[in-house]
């Protein structure tokens, strides 16, 4: 659910206010920001306040969106913004303000008395039970940033913005590095050297193809490989609408930045299986799902179900039932090669991830008898390339020393 992305991040920088000491005053969804990017920004810091004492006393903001203690007492703390906040993410998730009244001051009243709305079945128990709290007639029983920040649902997604931001930053820091090379390159004068006359013309350009080169080579252990070129393709779905299919290159349509959770055909249940995915560029999760979890539009790959499925993220991490991301594996980036090999032949059977044909430690075993592949996307622009499918007679993965084992079915920690 998107909702919970955006009161992570609403409360995240909330946090940030109140751990400097610092009250917003004036949280309403004019001075919430969504970003390109899916990221959120706080805005408008006119009435914000530095917190000395334990409250501040004077009334200012938006008055349908003050908890009953500005009324009452002309009082307002920190939980007057997670009161705020409360009443934001109600409208995000019902279209409709808790305390909706026929004026603004039959609003107040309601607020004044804690007659708020009861919130709609659809949404989750965890979710419905944390707003209700923020909502409280009683200020001492609201939440804080923090305790709101350690429920587990909350905790997935704020780790999933920060390895997102990770990646940003990394992949700025890999452009800005790549500018300076092609600068010194262009700027530099080559040494006068003894060569044939056919090879005296030396260019001091950066090479530039039209699209990455990928070299296709047997394993290292030379395994014995039977290639089936173009048999893996996007299993039918109305996220293929925000997705542009060139033969095997899949890009996020500039349109939107909808979730994209891209299904393979076909069923993977027996032999052993080697899959490679180029990225291109912003590929953000690859993985695979038990048969026969399916993904709509705009969706990410875990409301179906951690238990369905394995994440491998392009932070390192990887992910199956709990909230805790598990570390071992490494960072991907763009113009790297993601491998999986789902051995159906081995007991038990097994999943392993490899990049840029460098086996990864951390591998799952006792994978779901039929799966199939994923790849997720969700930025504008952002692509891949299936550049393998094989099905191989000896599996290439060793699972030598400094592999970790992780069993499908249970909690890892």
């Amino acid at each position: 659910m998107r909702v919970w992305g955006i009161f992570g991040q609403m409360i995240r920088a909330l946090d940030f206010l109140h751990c400097n000491g610092v009250i917003h005053r004036d949280i309403k969804p004019a001075n919430i920001f969504v970003m390109i990017d899916g990221s959120v920004r706080l805005g408008d810091f006119g009435l914000a306040r530095d917190l000395e004492g334990d409250y501040y006393m004077k009334e200012e903001g938006t008055k349908v969106y003050m908890a009953a203690e500005v009324f009452k007492f002309k009082r307002m703390d920190y939980s007057t913004d997670i009161f705020a906040i409360g009443i934001v993410t109600t409208e995000l998730l019902t279209g409709h303000h808790p305390f909706q009244a026929p004026n603004e001051q039959a609003m107040i009243e309601k607020i004044k008395s804690g007659q708020h709305s009861e919130l709609p079945e659809f949404i989750p128990k965890e979710l419905k039970e944390l707003i209700t709290a923020m909502l409280s007639l009683d200020s001492k029983r609201r939440p804080t940033t923090k305790q709101i920040m350690q429920q587990s649902t909350i905790k997935m997604y704020l780790r999933m913005q920060e390895e997102k931001e990770r990646m940003q930053e990394e992949n700025e820091r890999l452009k800005q590095q790549l500018n300076l090379q092609q600068t010194q390159s262009i700027t530099s004068q080559p040494k006068p050297i003894n060569v044939q006359p056919e090879q005296q013309s030396i260019s001091t350009q950066p090479k530039v193809t039209s699209e990455p080169k990928v070299m296709i080579e047997p394993p290292v252990t030379q395994a014995t490989v039977t290639q089936v070129p173009q048999v893996l393709t996007a299993h039918t779905s109305q996220c293929l609408n925000d997705v542009q299919i060139v033969g095997d290159t899949y890009t996020h349509t500039e349109a939107n930045s909808n979730r994209c959770t891209i299904l393979f055909d076909p069923i993977i249940s027996s032999g052993i299986t080697h899959v490679e995915v180029f990225r291109v560029k912003n590929l953000q999760r690859i993985g695979i799902t038990r048969e026969p979890v399916r993904f709509s539009r705009n969706e990410e790959p875990d409301p179906r179900g951690l238990d369905k499925m394995v994440i491998f993220s392009c932070g390192g991490w990887i992910q199956h039932i709990g909230a805790d991301w598990i570390k071992g594996n490494s960072v991907f980036i763009d113009g790297q090669r993601l491998g999986m090999e789902i051995n159906m032949e081995s007991n038990p059977r097994s999943l392993t991830f490899f990049i840029d044909d460098k086996e990864q430690p951390s591998f799952i075993i006792n994978i779901p008898n039929a799966v199939r592949i994923w790849c997720y996307l969700y930025e504008k622009g952002a692509s891949f390339k299936i550049t393998k499918f094989e099905f191989l007679s000896t599996p290439t993965a060793s699972h030598g020393k400094g592999s970790r084992a992780l069993e499908w079915g249970k909690e890892w920690k």
